[in-house]
């Protein structure tokens, strides 16, 4: 349960009054820069009961991950840090030719929101990586979502993020604004995702690891409910083939595991 007691650093009625009316009330940015003013204004900025919404709203899925039994942080406020630093990450690392990590070691979480408002949301599904099976060998999964909604809009916002257990990072593979493409029942998304031709990837066995795509697919049901979701890796060059599960995984580890390159 979030509780105020380890974020009030006084009982005085002024300093409840900010925490409890203004605090809430900041953006992100201006949460980090009250974070600046003392001790005591670092330890409210970085209340649960502060960071908790504000995950809750943008990124919800990877906000559900925090009941898994993989995570062993209870901290929004670095939650929050974690998913803003890689979504807005641009520097690159190195690929391995073989992973470290596999998927029990993962976690996925897809949002698909109004691409308008990421307020609105459509569906949010997250899911352990040790319930996901891959057929073939191949980097692409099938996940049965139980209690999908609605996707009518004809433009909206997808994003993929997958993290590593115990939030010792994390990854956002897409985060695709669009109509995308359907049919027969059918929502499919694609975007390329970063693949710097000096990492070494070895994706697809085409080397140098450019032109891979990630993709998100919505099938859909009764009243165009989201029945299940398929995600996945593959490379766009010459074959549109998925890779292999350890070329994904390979591909994963050097933004999540920053040490092993």
């Amino acid at each position: 349960m979030l509780s105020s007691s380890k974020c009030c650093a006084s009982s005085d009625p002024l300093w409840d009054l900010i925490f409890h009316l203004v605090f809430p009330r900041l953006d992100p940015k201006t949460l980090a820069r009250a974070a600046c003013v003392s001790k005591s204004w670092q330890t409210a900025a970085s209340s649960d009961l502060i960071w908790a919404p504000i995950c809750l709203s943008q990124y919800p899925s990877l906000s559900s991950l925090m009941i898994l039994p993989m995570s062993t942080t209870n901290s929004y406020h670095r939650l929050y840090s974690l998913a803003y630093t890689s979504s807005h990450r641009h520097r690159h690392r190195p690929n391995p030719h073989h992973p470290s990590i596999s998927l029990h070691h993962l976690a996925f979480a897809i949002d698909v929101s109004s691409s308008s408002s990421s307020s609105v949301i459509l569906m949010t599904l997250a899911v352990d990586g040790r319930r996901l099976t891959s057929r073939d060998g191949v980097f692409h999964f099938e996940i049965d979502v139980e209690s999908g909604g609605g996707c009518d809009e004809e433009e909206v916002r997808v994003r993929w993020s997958v993290v590593l257990k115990e939030w010792r990072g994390v990854f956002v593979v897409m985060d695709y604004v669009g109509k995308g493409m359907r049919g027969g029942g059918r929502r499919w998304f694609t975007e390329e995702v970063p693949s710097p031709p000096e990492s070494g990837c070895t994706c697809g066995g085409g080397g140098g690891g450019g032109g891979l795509v990630g993709e998100v697919e919505l099938v859909l049901g009764e009243r165009r409910k989201v029945e299940r979701v398929r995600v996945g890796l593959m490379r766009s060059v010459a074959c549109w083939r998925y890779v292999s599960v350890d070329d994904g995984l390979s591909y994963l580890q050097r933004f999540l595991l920053p040490s092993s390159n």
